[in-house]
């Protein structure tokens, strides 16, 4: 096979070269390709086998892009040549029309390329992994699914791409095997491709093993396939002060379980740390490496007004980033734009809901334009423990027996105040109650739970623990950590995820005031 295959001499060189046939005995002459080049080799026996030439006698232009019409006229070749032994394709009108035809017919290609445009590298793979059949491409490589870091099994030539790696065609362009499949393809590329297609025996061989980092970035980017997000974003925590060491420290400190959840947190290089070095963190992962992302400054104007500043970040290869945002007064300080080929643009401002949750960019009917990876529970913990550094404390039951707290809020969608009373008795009993008023003074009581209370304690937390059931039978029944403070009772949200009336609709952490005790 390996002679039959080596015999697309005279067939191949008439596909890219410039120069006459009788040219090709010459033998390397080009100035642009020098020994010790990576591709010099590659080159030498593509030239020497008559799979391509130069464009002149003397440069083969190494780095000059194909295009879409030059692979498809390469991969037909190579298609006719294998199945029937011989070349009679000829140029058509326009020139590449009858490749195009011939590839369609045969299943190379099922669609139209923009034919006199570069060839990604993604798209060139696309049309090489059909120009044999699957025989000649068999695997020899262990190349698992979410190996390559730059192409999940999401990405739409994943496949073919998948292909070739496993075949031993490509094995990427640096030391964790990138694919970058948004390049252009280049002719030094080209002549390499050619002699692993044409010869088996100088395909490569390797291992590849998705690496934790790999597979939990693969695993988040799957989970948006098939959804509206443009990309994945998550709140990691507040930076207060200038960082002294690397973010990834801090990461690893702050955020121990979203690290160990999503390892590819650390391993995002400096270069794409954007914002300075304090503030809130967030991290963007954009839906592919199709995907481009800007991040830019919002810059506030006299009178309220706000413009954008000039792009901190610009990237076309969607690689996952951290955004260190919102210093000052002016929130959010911060706009991200993402684009892909199948959300369109999607503009975010990172910033926190009402609700202490990460702001979600939504269509007019909620269909989510994003997915939250945040970790609520971690946030939460951290958060609590930040707060015994401002004066807040773990209470003691002497702190909060024969004690009444109260909380008052504005519920728009009623268009009614309301108050929430909290009292807890010596002896463990306890009453939640709240009452509202419409405009003509407080009403009796809208609900009313009577139950007991306790403290609880872990090594690192005091919770309220509640057991109360209302007159038509509902139950609280959970354990909500709480610190005490100059300011009042601050509560959590429950171990069990329950929610305090007054909590549902307000943050997650909610601050109410002594009434007396």
């Amino acid at each position: 096979m390996k002679k039959k295959v080596l015999s697309l001499v005279m067939a191949l060189a008439l596909s890219l070269t410039l120069l006459p046939l009788s040219a090709l005995a010459a033998g390397m002459t080009f100035t642009d390709v020098l020994a010790g080049e990576w591709y010099y080799n590659d080159v030498k026996q593509a030239v020497e086998s008559g799979l391509i030439n130069g464009k002149t006698a003397t440069a083969y232009c190494p780095n000059d892009n194909l295009s879409y019409a030059e692979a498809v006229k390469l991969a037909a070749c190579m298609h006719q040549k294998y199945t029937t032994g011989a070349v009679t394709l000829q140029n058509g009108s326009p020139w590449y029309q009858s490749y195009v035809d011939y590839a369609k017919a045969n299943g190379i290609i099922s669609k139209d390329y923009s034919w006199n445009a570069k060839a990604t590298r993604a798209g060139y793979m696309e049309i090489f992994a059909a120009a044999l059949p699957a025989k000649a491409l068999a695997a020899k490589n262990t190349v698992n699914d979410g190996s390559i870091p730059d192409v999940p099994m999401s990405h739409p030539q994943a496949a073919a791409i998948y292909k070739l790696y496993r075949a031993g065609i490509l094995q990427g362009s640096d030391s964790q095997h990138s694919c970058k499949p948004d390049s252009s393809i280049r002719r030094s590329e080209v002549a390499a491709i050619l002699t692993r297609m044409m010869d088996s025996s100088k395909r490569l061989s390797f291992a590849m093993t998705a690496t934790a980092a790999q597979a939990s970035l693969t695993a988040l980017r799957q989970s948006m396939a098939g959804t509206s997000a443009a990309f994945a974003a998550a709140y990691l925590g507040n930076v207060g002060e200038p960082l002294t060491g690397s973010i990834a420290q801090w990461m690893k400190k702050n955020c121990p379980q979203m690290v160990k959840d999503y390892p590819f947190l650390t391993e995002i290089p400096a270069s794409r740390v954007v914002g300075g070095d304090f503030g809130d963190v967030y991290c963007v992962v954009p839906l592919d490496g199709s995907a481009s992302v800007t991040v830019s400054p919002v810059i506030e104007l006299e009178y309220g007004d706000w413009d954008i500043g000039s792009p901190l970040y610009q990237s076309k290869t969607g690689e996952p980033i951290l955004v260190l945002c919102n210093k000052g007064d002016c929130v959010p300080d911060t706009q991200v734009n993402v684009t892909t080929s199948k959300t369109g643009l999607v503009t975010w401002y990172p910033m926190l809901d009402d609700d202490g949750q990460v702001f979600v960019v939504s269509m007019d009917n909620g269909t989510p334009r994003m997915k939250d990876f945040s970790n609520y529970d971690e946030l939460y913990e951290n958060l609590l423990l930040d707060l015994l550094n401002y004066g807040w404390v773990w209470p003691g039951s002497n702190d909060l027996k024969d004690t009444s707290w109260y909380y008052e809020w504005y519920d728009m969608d009623n268009e009614v105040t309301k108050c929430h009373f909290l009292e807890l008795r010596a002896g463990g009993q306890a009453e939640l109650c709240w009452n509202y008023d419409a405009g003509t003074g407080f009403q009796g009581y809208e609900e009313y739970y009577l139950g007991q209370w306790s403290l609880v304690y872990d090594e690192e937390m005091a919770y309220l623990k509640l057991d109360l059931t209302s007159a038509d039978g509902r139950v609280i029944r959970d354990q909500y950590p709480v610190l005490v403070g100059y300011e009042g009772l601050l509560v959590g949200v429950g171990t069990k995820k329950t929610q305090l009336p007054f909590q549902s609709q307000h943050y997650i952490l909610t601050v109410l005031d002594r009434a007396y005790g």
